[in-house]
């Protein structure tokens, strides 16, 4: 689809292998996108959604995780359109998403 990418970045050390998180489903979205997160091993996790200036508008995830497949939703009820991106960190590195708000 026009205008939407799938953007992926790394921090300086490598993100575990086994760990992804998927393309929002749907995106672009006018309410609720979800994302499948699956973890390699136990570890503990941030998924923070920013603005395009760069301001956190929501926390998805905080804390220590188990393995295996889990469900992120994000809810964009209450923003304005735009390119939002999810940022998922662990301690080896860091996977972004891209979700565009379109109402």
């Amino acid at each position: 689809t026009p205008g939407i990418t799938d953007a992926v970045t790394q921090s300086s050390s490598e993100v575990p292998p086994g760990l992804t998180l998927s393309v929002p489903f749907p995106n672009p979205c006018s309410g609720l996108s979800s994302m499948a997160l699956d973890l390699p091993g136990s570890m503990a996790i941030d998924i923070e959604v920013y603005d395009a200036l760069g301001h956190d508008v929501a926390r998805l995830a905080n804390g220590p995780f188990a393995a295996g497949p889990h469900t992120v939703v994000f809810d964009a009820n209450g923003l304005s359109n735009g390119v939002y991106h999810c940022v998922l960190r662990t301690n080896s590195g860091t996977v972004t998403r891209e979700i565009v708000v379109a109402k």
